[in-house]
């Protein structure tokens, strides 16, 4: 059984650190790879310690900041909102999600 959004934490995403996902938008698939894990703080009564992931895709094809489906084999897919962060020093876009 795939996790929900609510049961994802940074040690769901460590072992898929540099793992590729794949994002659906409407007119086509990209390959994002998770390049980046941050704790963002501790865990406040009875929820997840806060943290972000950030996320390397093609330098050739950007998308707006919003919720998108993202898949991976081991998680399913998830809607998750990214948030476009520029691109990195070979002009691949970055995009941030963080849980909280």
């Amino acid at each position: 059984m795939m996790p929900s959004l609510s049961e994802l934490t940074r040690s769901t995403f460590e072992p898929l650190l540099h793992a590729r996902f794949a994002l659906r938008l409407p007119e086509q698939s990209l390959e994002l790879e998770l390049i980046e894990l941050k704790s963002l703080g501790s865990a406040r009564a009875s929820h997840r310690e806060p943290f972000s992931l950030i996320f390397r895709g093609p330098r050739e094809h950007w998308f707006r900041q919003g919720t998108y489906p993202v898949q991976h084999p081991k998680l399913g897919t998830q809607a998750l909102f990214l948030v476009p962060v520029g691109p990195d020093a070979a002009g691949m876009m970055q995009y941030q999600a963080i849980f909280t």
